[in-house]
């Protein structure tokens, strides 16, 4: 007898079933040497993983098909790349697994953004992406257009497969590169000549001796003065000291205490000899430490606990209570603590947990009595914030932007009012009060017509007691409330044409004064009141003597529609009349550039150099009406007032004007190698240093090409039918290698997140191509420009002998016209 089965069974059998083979199926890879077969509706995927984290698996979702997804397996840490069989269809990249530093899983959702989609056709081998990730955050995981290095590896690594199979370029955002240079080299005859020699780059030793001495000491110095105003803590952040410094104004004399490695972040003082230094090592994160300075040297660091953690602040009432907040079990907690217990047991001893409603902060703002009230938080679905109550209720907000409008929280002043930096519906960036009620934009509190406000705050405290502005070249402050204006003025008037900095008073009525122009590194000064005058700690590792430095003029020409071109020269004492260096800065749309001090300028001054710094179009601290200017105006309208302040910058005299190179870093490579393009007899080489060659490729391969919202700021950027990867290519250099005739010099580093070494190796393609490589300085520190001490040390005289070399052939120096026409 055969049983009946029950219909619901079979109903609840089949839909089980379907749902067991709806489920992730491990992806077959091809390997290399393996004979390679594709059914009529199959194509390869080509994916390239590029993880400092280990991943274990990845997984595709076929869109509108979710049950027949891959999931990849097999994977690991490094770079390298996968080939797998696929039916032609679109897919996305979206769950990811890794792993914690080997100690935990985590499963990270990509999300459904444009980088993120690939489509597959039949019978190509389809590049879907790097899959990119750099330091331990989940978040810092992104799809990147690295098509030209995966093309090499296929080739490296299954030999005559794309000779069967076309490699096709399968992201959602297109990249004209790979068909031109196939265009390009199809149609290339072999070059009439052999492939040019790159020059030695050998400098003199005189050169190497002074960047040893110039790029010694970051010149970004921080300071910290006790509440007393008796002890000043100074933070020495670089590579070659990595240190603090305590100078004891009563002593004239000076400690130091040993840092562990790691960027020092800030200190906050929690005594009058005591403070918690906050460091971020290098696996991310912040630990808090512990330093007392009671007693003799030397002072150690007592960590206080083994996690993320931060104080927040400390009531002003010397009660020693504070605000602490540490990282536990994946969520960060705020403690109210005692901070005048062993660090070891603040959490331990704290009262209760508060604020347990705030999740994922990624920064805190405490109001005057130092009560954490506002916090930054930041999820997949962006950022918003949350303005916690007296009664310890948080009210969660946004603010609405529109394009190139933003909004930058500053903190609390010391009557209580919550600021902020914002140029919604207003001309310029000002400072603007924050309505605690109604969640919105209030009054302004301070604007400078025609300026930005380019930061608010306070030199030693979270508060905000000023507002900085530039103006003349130079920085300045404006103070909220009057005493300490009037002391401004005072300092002010002692520090004529330099830009300075006043902080609050302390204790003894002293004061943190910094002081910074062109031809003075930033110093670090104290206002003695009880002397009224600025004291400079006379300590054995002050500011480094860099010898006579050179002068900046500054000038303003106006275009015919009202807006302003600024120029900075800074002539050389060592070399009249001076070649000129035009040294366009980057961003470029909000960057600029100021009579402060400049490492590299003073350098090139040094080494017999004029240099030329401009703010062109579209730079920053200017209204909302002038950076508009530059929209749209990448390689054209940009370089246009460049060349404009370079005519002017030639009747200011001490330049040679049959003597002119350009160099810049970021925008300002590209702009350099821009400039000789267009005008090739003014500008006789170029060194383009983390430049972009290729505009449309920074629409798909950059830092930030996991927002799409950045994306679209850089498209409005480029602006119009330019902002669309396809029809960028009239201002890319690298589509217009052939018109480069002058020498360029191009300096990258291997490991740059924001414009990738695909631009270098994209213009070394093409130019080998006709017989004319560019050299190349290649550097491995992971970052964006010349930045690492060893690697200025060796880059900056290689510059300058590079520059000599070219301006050194008489033949072609007396042939270059010294006025030009357009």
């Amino acid at each position: 007898m055969t049983p009946m089965l029950d219909p619901f069974m079979v109903r609840l059998v089949l839909v089980f079933g379907l749902l067991l083979t709806g489920l992730p199926v491990g992806a077959h890879w091809v390997q290399p040497g393996e004979p390679v077969s594709l059914k009529d509706n199959e194509g390869l995927l080509a994916l390239v993983i590029d993880s400092d984290a280990v991943v274990s698996s990845v997984r595709l979702d076929k869109i509108g098909n979710l049950i027949a997804s891959p999931k990849l397996e097999q994977l690991s840490q490094g770079r390298y790349l996968r080939l797998l069989k696929l039916d032609a269809a679109e897919y996305r990249v979206n769950e990811l697994v890794a792993m914690n530093f080997g100690r935990s899983s985590i499963i990270y959702e990509i999300g459904d953004i444009p980088s993120a989609r690939f489509k597959v056709e039949a019978g190509k081998i389809n590049y879907a992406g790097d899959l990119v990730s750099r330091g331990i955050s989940m978040r810092s995981f992104r799809m990147a257009n690295r098509n030209l290095s995966a093309y090499v590896t296929v080739q490296q690594e299954y030999p005559g497969l794309i000779e069967r199979f076309p490699w096709r370029h399968a992201m959602a955002e297109p990249d004209p590169y790979f068909d031109f240079w196939q265009t390009e080299q199809a149609a290339q005859k072999e070059p009439s000549q052999p492939v040019s020699a790159l020059p030695a780059l050998t400098p003199r030793s005189d050169s190497v001796a002074f960047a040893k001495q110039m790029f010694r000491y970051y010149p970004d110095r921080m300071g910290y003065l006790s509440p007393d105003g008796l002890a000043l803590v100074e933070r020495v952040d670089n590579e070659i000291e990595p240190r603090l410094r305590v100078y004891w104004l009563s002593g004239d004399h000076v400690d130091r205490i040993e840092l562990p490695p790691g960027k020092l972040l800030n200190l906050v003082w929690i005594a009058n000899r005591r403070f918690v230094a906050h460091l971020s090592p290098e696996r991310g994160g912040i630990r808090a430490y512990t330093v007392d300075i009671g007693g003799p040297p030397p002072y150690s660091l007592q960590l206080i606990m083994p996690t993320t953690a931060m104080l927040i602040s400390v009531d002003p009432d010397g009660s020693g209570l504070g605000y602490f907040a540490a990282l536990k079990r994946k969520e960060l907690k705020v403690y109210r603590v005692d901070t005048r217990l062993p660090p070891e047991s603040w959490v331990k001893k704290a009262k209760a947990e508060v604020l347990k409603q705030i999740r994922d902060e990624v920064y805190w703002w405490a109001d005057e009595h130092g009560r954490p009230r506002l916090a930054w938080q930041i999820d997949d679905e962006g950022s918003s914030y949350q303005l916690v109550d007296e009664d310890g209720k948080g009210r969660a907000f946004s603010v609405k932007t529109r394009t190139n409008e933003s909004i930058t929280f500053v903190g609390f002043t010391r009557d209580g009012r919550l600021l902020a930096i914002t140029n919604i519906d207003r001309p310029q960036q000002e400072l603007v009060e924050f309505d605690q009620r109604t969640l919105t934009l209030g009054r302004t509190v301070f604007a400078k017509p025609g300026q930005d406000v380019l930061q608010a705050g306070s030199v030693d405290s979270t508060l905000v007691d000023f507002a900085v502005y530039r103006q003349g070249g130079h920085l300045r402050q404006h103070y909220l409330n009057a005493t300490d204006a009037g002391a401004l003025q005072r300092i002010q008037a002692e520090q004529r044409n330099k830009s300075v900095l006043v902080g609050p008073a302390t204790g003894n009525a002293n004061r943190l004064v910094y002081v910074e122009a062109g031809d003075s590194p930033p110093t670090m000064m104290v206002y003695d009141a009880a002397k009224q005058k600025l004291v400079a700690p006379q300590y054995e590792l002050k500011t480094p003597d860099y010898g006579a430095l050179s002068g900046t003029e500054r000038f303003v020409l106006k275009r015919s529609n009202g807006q302003s071109i600024e120029g900075f020269l800074t002539r050389s004492s060592s070399r009249l009349p001076s070649p000129l260096v035009v040294m366009p800065h980057g961003g470029p749309i909000g960057a600029y550039d100021a009579d402060t001090f400049d490492q590299e300028v003073q350098y090139l001054a040094r080494m017999g150099f004029a240099v030329l710094r401009v703010n062109y179009r579209g730079s920053g601290n200017a209204t909302e009406q002038a950076l508009a200017e530059g929209v749209g105006q990448f390689g054209t309208g940009i370089e246009d007032d460049i060349n404009d302040a370079v005519d002017y910058a030639l009747t200011l005299g001490g330049v040679d004007a049959r003597r002119v190179v350009a160099l810049g870093t970021s925008y300002g490579g590209y702009s350099a190698v821009m400039l000789t393009l267009r005008w090739p007899e003014r500008y006789l080489a170029s060194v383009a240093i983390a430049a972009p060659f290729d505009l449309c490729l920074m629409m798909s391969d950059a830092d930030f090409v996991g927002s799409q919202a950045t994306i679209e700021v850089l498209r409005h950027w480029i602006g119009g039918d330019r902002g669309d990867a396809a029809n960028c290519r009239d201002i890319s250099p690298v589509y217009r290698y052939r018109e480069l005739k002058n020498p360029m010099l191009v300096v990258h580093d291997y490991g740059d997140e924001r414009v990738t070494y695909q631009h270098v190796q994209r213009m070394i393609r093409m130019t080998k191509m006709i017989g004319r490589p560019v050299p190349v300085l290649t550097l491995k520190s992971n970052e964006h420009g010349v930045v690492k001490y060893d690697d200025q040390v060796q880059v900056w005289p290689k510059i300058v002998t590079f520059l000599n070399q070219v301006l050194a052939d008489k033949e072609r120096v007396s042939s270059a016209p010294v006025a030009l026409k357009r």
